[in-house]
């Protein structure tokens, strides 16, 4: 039987807002990160989101460092972002 993943709630997003200014992220930046994050996060639920290993990172990045539209600032962004 296939179960129906929940996906990421607002108020997951507003932890990590909160988290990244616990961390001294600007205000500014952290729209950024959270904009980032869900993009990384995608269709992913939070049991999916916390199996993510080193290689599937690796990988994302990869794969959006390759995109000819991103700038290097952009790149340094995301890692930052799904560290």
């Amino acid at each position: 039987m296939e179960t129906t993943k929940a996906p990421l709630t607002e108020s997951f997003w507003n932890d990590y807002a909160a988290l990244l200014g616990r961390r001294h992220v600007a205000a500014k930046a952290s729209e950024w990160y959270v904009i980032r994050a869900k993009q990384f996060a995608g269709r992913r639920d939070l049991a999916a989101l916390r199996a993510v290993s080193r290689d599937d990172v690796s990988a994302y990045l990869e794969t959006f460092a390759a995109r000819p539209d991103v700038e290097e600032w952009r790149i340094a962004q995301m890692a930052r972002t799904v560290r």
